[in-house]
């Protein structure tokens, strides 16, 4: 009598063995699903701060370049600027010179 219940026993103990090998299979697999799922979703939030960031600095280099092509004609408008107060200032020099020169020979007319 007690061959037929041990063999219901190991029975039992073998499908519950057998249920918990597969629940413990189905877990591994929803947890796998779920990793793959969350590599995908971080790949991808990975690409989109790239694109983000990427933007950014183009907008960026762009206003730079915005602000340089603006500036440029400043620049140029400064340096046309500085030669013309560089050409007055040797052209003041040149004239007092000449009239210093002048004031020199009238003087020396006189006393000689």
């Amino acid at each position: 009598m007690q061959t037929p219940l041990f063999d219901l026993y190991r029975a039992g103990v073998r499908s519950a063995t057998d249920l918990m090998k597969a629940s413990l299979e189905n877990t591994e697999r929803l947890q796998q699903q779920q990793l793959d799922m969350m590599g995908g979703q971080f790949e991808r939030a990975t690409e989109l701060w790239t694109g983000l960031w990427r933007a950014a600095g183009e907008a960026q280099k762009a206003m730079i370049d915005s602000m340089q092509a603006q500036l440029e004609p400043s620049n140029d408008a400064q340096d046309d600027a500085y030669a013309a107060v560089e050409r007055g200032t040797e052209d003041a020099t040149e004239l007092a010179a000449s009239q210093v020169a002048a004031a020199v020979g009238q003087a020396r007319r006189r006393a000689g």
